[in-house]
């Protein structure tokens, strides 16, 4: 039970608690609610906290407008959210760590959306959007802010993603702590703080930017500097290694550009592997049956 003359609540100053099922509060309070074990404020308009030791399926009333920063933050054991159409406002880290939850959907109504939201939800398969929401969209599974800027991607979309060419920004956490072993990048993409931070399975980074931009040196985890591979254009790997941040990759290797196009120019069959050295075709002729990647033939590595 809260105390009675409770006026404030600080961030994350409730998160953690996993062995706490519900908040009890009585109807006299000035600041704050309770519905269904979750605490709101008085008209119950802002989500304050889902408590971490809540579990199962989670309904909030239709009277919410806005979730609040880290609302369901390490709420283990929830396994559905249903976020009614009304919500405006989702803060920065609300789902974090959400490990049971499989899938949402984005109300239409909402319109403003921070980062983070879906750093640890490990379970996380897709995210959906509801239709008519002029502000984000669901590519594939995948949340995406104004058409062009990536805000999350489900952890168990795949361990393999290649970034569609529609998509310019990585924005700050977007792929944080994903299982992502295997990423490419389009013609032009700006990576924000931590996109691919703590991706610890990260071991392939391809890019088919001839002149990239900076970006920041935080863009990827030290671990992913030191052993992962980066993957670059046909002469491009000076210019890579004068660049912020990609310039901290200790492995920048170039891409053959004549292997791309004629991988059987002797007109031998070849084996196909991917990146992780798996034989995914045998005696091949042609790459265009493939989906599109990097793969390795005949120890090169080769973009379809």
């Amino acid at each position: 039970d809260l105390p009675k003359h409770l006026s404030s609540i600080g961030v994350s100053a409730l998160a953690g608690c996993t062995s706490l099922p519900a908040f009890t509060l009585d109807d006299t309070r000035d600041c704050y609610s309770v519905v269904d074990g979750l605490l709101y404020n008085k008209d119950q308009t802002i989500l304050v906290n889902c408590p971490a030791g809540k579990a199962g399926a989670v309904v909030l009333p239709s009277t919410v407008k806005t979730l609040d920063s880290n609302a369901f933050y390490n709420c283990t054991q929830v396994t559905d959210i249903n976020l009614p159409e009304g919500i405006d406002s989702i803060a920065y880290a609300v789902f974090v760590g959400c490990s049971s939850l499989k899938t949402l959907t984005i109300p239409a109504s909402t319109r403003v959306m921070g980062y983070g939201n879906f750093t640890g939800c490990t379970s996380l398969e897709s995210i959906e959007v509801a239709p008519g929401n002029a502000h984000y969209t669901s590519l594939d599974g995948a949340l995406v802010e104004d058409g062009f800027s990536l805000l999350a991607y489900p952890n168990k979309k795949g361990v393999r993603y290649e970034v569609p060419d529609e998509i310019k920004v990585l924005q700050h956490y977007s792929c944080c702590w994903t299982d992502l072993q295997e990423i490419i990048l389009p013609q032009w993409i700006y990576l924000g703080y931590l996109a691919l931070g703590y991706c610890h399975d990260l071991v392939s980074v391809t890019t088919r930017q001839t002149n990239p931009m900076d970006i920041d040196n935080d863009s990827f985890s030290e671990e992913t500097y030191e052993k992962a591979t980066l993957y670059v254009p046909e002469g491009c790997v000076d210019i890579y290694r004068s660049k912020e941040g990609w310039k901290n990759f200790v492995h920048i290797v170039e891409m053959d550009s004549t292997a791309i196009s004629t991988p059987n120019a002797d007109n031998k069959p070849f084996d196909v592997y991917d990146m992780n050295g798996r034989k995914v075709r045998a005696a091949a002729t042609t790459l265009d049956d493939l989906p599109k990647g990097l793969y390795i033939i005949n120890g090169k590595k080769v973009i379809r």
